[in-house]
């Protein structure tokens, strides 16, 4: 006999005889009924569905009942309801209150409910959510202005022009800024610490120089914050590490050395080497000093028309002042020659000694420190901090040999009063 099908459910035949299992299906939803004989030859059925990945099986003694929850459980599944206790009143009215404010946002209420929770781990009890927001909504006030990396280099380097900085300094930013901007054409607010790290390391350079990038780097990113190119609150050059630079051993020159290019310098240019050797003073310094500078018991080191702007007074000591009663003029510019490193480079080759970077107050600060033993005032004389001094300027060296450096006095060569 035919059989009657109401929807996708089979039904019982006209002798009352069912087939199993028996399918109940809606809307892309399965609930099976199983039946079995159970000893002493009752009827049992079973209702099974597929909820979370996981099969559900439920008994039931009549096969009404097993029909009753299959359609209980389809309905529920239809809605999108999952298994479980019904809330309470209260629980529902606080469900229903966060879904209505959530609901114009657009984000699911799981979600929002997450990302609460995350930041607040993240401000770990710092600050509320409400504060930290508005504490970055008032550093941020302001839309942030798209502008392309090569203008930005353009309007720092103008900047750092008009505030006379050093021509050394600004010209030196914008060569290498530019070399960036060549690789980088697009927004700078657009620019990854990623990125940055990967151009930085691709430069094929020696890590001094790398890092010489970096620094340059920090300052133009910096800048773009500060104009609100960039987002204030981003880390950007924070999360790009300098390259670690090997520890080098500090240079300096023997007494000996010391002696064969004072031998061989010219009168013209032992002013510089004098007061360079026993003085430890600056190139850039000395470069800047007049006979008017030069006082019986100090020698007085103007400020630097670009980065240091107050006076310095460096006291004689001996060794200096034996040589500043001999070559002492009455006035004038201590240095005529208007290329120093070259005329010491020839001076060098001249009397066969070997360049040393920085040679002449590397070697003031080692000797110097071997006699006194004090390094916070060697360091103040010298224009250094302490840890400067001991980092870059320092080299441990017997005390015999400081003493040898110092004992170069006028009279010690064979060169008369009148030839100095």
């Amino acid at each position: 006999m035919k059989k009657k099908t109401i929807g996708n459910r089979r039904t019982a035949d006209k002798s009352g005889k069912h087939s199993f299992p028996m399918l109940i299906k809606r809307t892309g939803v399965e609930v099976k009924i199983y039946h079995r004989k159970d000893k002493g030859a009752y009827d049992s059925f079973s209702v099974a569905h597929y909820e979370h990945g996981q099969r559900v099986l439920k008994p039931f003694s009549t096969l009404d009942a097993a029909k009753e929850h299959a359609e209980s459980v389809i309905k529920r599944l239809v809605r999108g309801e999952p298994e479980g206790r019904t809330l309470l009143a209260q629980d529902y009215l606080v469900f229903k209150r966060a879904s209505s404010l959530v609901e114009p946002t657009g984000v699911p209420l799981d979600s929002a409910v997450s990302e609460y929770v995350r930041l607040l781990n993240l401000l770990d009890g710092r600050a509320t959510l409400s504060e930290a927001v508005r504490s970055y909504v008032a550093r941020n006030d302001k839309p942030r202005t798209d502008r392309m990396v090569a203008d930005v280099v353009q309007e720092l380097v103008k900047l750092r022009t008009d505030q006379n900085c050093s021509p050394d300094h600004y010209e030196d930013l914008e060569r290498r800024l530019q070399r960036f901007s060549k690789s980088f054409q697009c927004n700078v607010a657009d620019i990854s610490p990623v990125e940055i790290e990967r151009w930085l390391l691709a430069l094929k350079k020696k890590p001094r120089s790398i890092n010489n990038f970096h620094g340059a780097l920090k300052n133009m990113f910096n800048f773009a914050k500060k104009r609100g190119y960039i987002e204030r609150e981003r880390r950007i050059m924070e999360d790009v590490p300098e390259v670690i630079e090997p520890q080098r051993e500090i240079g300096v020159y023997d007494p000996e050395h010391l002696c064969e290019l004072i031998s061989h310098c010219s009168v013209k240019f032992l002013p510089y080497l004098v007061i360079a050797a026993f003085g430890g003073f600056r190139a850039s310094e000395i470069d800047r000093l007049d006979w008017e500078n030069i006082g019986p018991d100090e020698i007085k080191v103007p400020p630097s028309e670009y980065r240091v702007k107050s006076t310095r007074l460096v006291l004689i000591n001996e060794t200096l002042r034996h040589w500043m009663e001999v070559i002492r003029m009455p006035s004038g510019k201590l240095v005529v020659h208007k290329n120093v490193a070259s005329t010491l480079l020839r001076l060098q080759t001249k009397a066969g000694v070997e360049p040393v970077h920085n040679g002449l107050r590397h070697s003031f600060a080692s000797y110097s420190l071997a006699v006194t033993r004090n390094p916070d005032a060697l360091a103040y004389e010298m224009g250094n901090s302490p840890a400067m001094l001991k980092k870059h300027y320092r080299r441990l060296v017997p005390l015999e040999r400081a003493q040898a450096w110092f004992d170069l006095t006028p009279d010690k060569f064979d060169r008369s009063m009148t030839e100095w």
